[in-house]
């Protein structure tokens, strides 16, 4: 265990601000002020809106301000990564030597503090999109730190809440992470290693049995709450992460059983059990979204909770890849543990869809033959109060599969041309009047569709009706940046021996410029990576070239379905740099799998092709 070694560069980081030193180069002057206001400037005024990650915009911003704006660039860098333990130690010196590159005499990171980027405080998980603002607040701590006086700093160092009051002065939204993990750092005594607040809230509510306003002090409560487990019996120094403790406060997902009610017994229709309806806290998404390590934007997450507590249904759109269906089933989820629902049900739509497999029709009974009115998809999922997570809901003809519903999502009741029980089945929202002639199949006021929906699917899908447009909250699931990208590669990979990990990340790295040509998701480049490694652990000697076609290939090509030739050339000059394979070898399997570049083929190209297929498959 190396974290002390954290804390203390952490304070050796802060001498070095206060004298206006370095951490790197013991001599150098480095963390001025004049330079550190001229970087803060350049990164705040000189935004880049372009696509890439934040440390290729962060490149470009420093090599415009100059050599001593490139060395304090990469000692900030430092010290945001040591509080990073979701990356790997080779990826944070390869991020901070790329910001000191070029530089006479060159700059490297001493020995004594390379171990420091192996180990970190906290995960980042969803939050490695806040980047920006974490390095942000490094540069804006420093600077207010430079600013005190050598007796206030003496204090600060002895006094957690002072300490404390600092950094709440130096914090701007989106810099949690950074703040909640400097203050551990300087003072792990007075702090938890928490950097996530909703953590420190959930251990206070179920641990502690707190009530958290948006007052409590949440670092007193814990420091309380510490002392009081300890003297039960918990041991010195426990952590609210071992595995005896973090269900106390952090249980794992309980599933309901099938088709049972309280008592073991198949609820009727007529009468649902009742639910206590509660609204989502955006607060339990965006812990759940960390600890699945996904990297979606909080705005996202908190666009999907706003439109379910409002009453809507939501509809996730975008590229194949994004997690779409991974947020929905863990927003159901999170809707479970805070009582809106008993699970979720989870179908993939198809073109073959009616009303048959969605609300129900007439089916065979075993014991006679007889027919009987049986719920399609939909009414079982409302009969046993779980959402619906629909995926890839536009490749059904909606009006024909779900038509009979728009009533009811509209909040009126509608009947169906069926009989139950000698009545006429009718679905009603929980709100409406019951009416004993029919036979009622109710809808819960909490009741929830989630559905999916992929943007590069249009040829092939069903256009939704506006009808079906109106009930529904239309959500864009982004893509991450470069670096979201990089940190999900580095993930799938992470558990991995160091060598099969750095050629993984490096083959399926080099893939991410593909997406220039058409918008692909981080779960393909995901799987991808494990391909990869798959491979490597069977042909240890296989080639990059070997590699990155075989991840292309069975991972990224079938995206590509369907593309003009002018994206095909695109896509031709892109794969060819990033498999280092040759432009004949790729165009040939594009042409095979893709059928494009066909008029090459009377250019006298396809001799060329013929050749390089024989060079690589031999």
């Amino acid at each position: 265990m190396k974290r002390p070694l954290i804390y203390s560069v952490t304070r050796e980081w802060l001498d070095a601000v206060a004298r206006g030193g370095s951490l790197f180069l013991p001599e150098a002057s480095v963390w001025t002020p004049e330079t550190i206001e001229a970087l803060y400037q350049r990164i705040v005024g000189d935004p880049q809106t372009d696509s890439s990650g934040f440390q290729e915009k962060l490149l470009h911003q420093v090599h415009q301000e100059g050599e001593a704006a490139q060395r304090l660039a990469a000692e900030a860098m430092f010290v945001f990564q040591i509080k990073d333990a979701s990356g790997r130690a080779a990826t944070k010196r390869a991020q901070i030597q790329a910001l000191l590159a070029g530089l006479e005499p060159s700059v490297r990171i001493p020995e004594r503090l390379e171990d420091a980027l192996s180990f970190g405080m906290a995960r980042y998980g969803s939050g490695r999109m806040r980047s920006l603002y974490d390095y942000l607040f490094v540069l804006r701590l420093a600077k207010r730190w430079a600013q005190t006086t050598a007796e206030d700093r003496q204090t600060l160092l002895v006094d957690p809440d002072a300490f404390r009051t600092l950094l709440d002065d130096v914090h701007e939204k989106g810099a949690v992470f950074a703040r909640e993990a400097t203050k551990h750092l300087v003072h792990p005594e007075a702090f938890e290693p928490i950097a996530a607040l909703t953590a420190k809230q959930k251990i206070l509510r179920e641990v502690g049995q707190v009530k958290v306003r948006t007052d409590t002090d949440l670092d007193q409560e814990l420091r309380d709450l510490r002392r009081r487990m300890t003297a039960e019996g918990f041991p010195e120094g426990f952590s609210f992460y071992d595995t005896d403790i973090r269900p106390l406060w952090n249980p794992p997902d309980i599933e309901t059983p099938d088709g049972e009610g309280p008592d073991g017994e198949e609820p009727t229709p007529t009468t649902p059990q009742p639910r206590v309806a509660s609204r989502l806290r955006l607060s339990d998404v965006v812990e759940a979204a960390e600890d699945a390590r996904l990297v979606i934007p909080e705005r996202v997450l908190a666009a999907v909770v706003a439109a379910l507590n409002s009453g809507k249904h939501v509809i996730l759109t975008g590229a194949p890849g994004t997690a779409k269906t991974t947020l929905a089933e863990l927003v159901a989820r999170t809707a479970e543990r805070a009582g809106r629902c008993r699970g979720h049900v989870l179908a993939t739509a198809t073109a073959d869809w009616s009303t048959y497999e969605t609300v129900g029709g007439y089916r065979p009974r075993p014991q006679d033959g007889g027919l009987e009115f049986a719920p399609g998809l939909v009414l079982d999922a409302i009969l046993h109060e779980r959402w619906l997570v629909l995926d890839e809901m536009n490749r059904a003809n909606t009006d024909r599969a779900l038509g009979p519903l728009f009533t009811v999502l509209s909040g009126q009741a509608v009947a169906i041309a069926a009989e139950q029980n000698g009545r006429p089945v009718r679905i009603r929202p929980e709100a409406t009047a019951p009416d004993e002639s029919f036979h009622d199949y109710v809808v819960p006021a909490g009741w929830r569709i989630i559905a999916t929906t992929n943007i590069l699917d249009r040829a092939l899908l069903f256009d939704l009706s506006f009808a079906l447009m109106r009930r529904f909250a239309f959500i864009e699931v982004n893509c991450p940046d470069h670096d979201g990208y990089l940190g999900l590669i580095h993930d799938a990979v992470a558990d991995l021996e160091e060598e099969v990990r750095g050629r993984a990340e490096a083959v399926v790295g080099a893939l991410l410029p593909l997406r220039e040509v058409r918008e692909l998701g981080p779960a393909l480049f995901r799987d991808a990576a494990r391909f990869v490694a798959g491979m490597l652990a069977d042909l240890p000697t296989a080639s990059r070239v070997e590699l990155a076609l075989a991840a292309f290939h069975a991972y990224l090509l079938p995206q590509f379905e369907g593309i003009d030739e002018r994206e095909a050339g695109e896509l031709r000059s892109r794969l060819t740099l990033a498999s280092g394979s040759s432009a004949s070898v790729v165009t040939a399997l594009l042409r095979r799998s893709l059928g494009v570049f066909a008029a090459e083929r009377t250019s006298g190209f396809s001799d060329d092709v013929g050749e390089a297929d024989a060079e690589h498959s031999s």
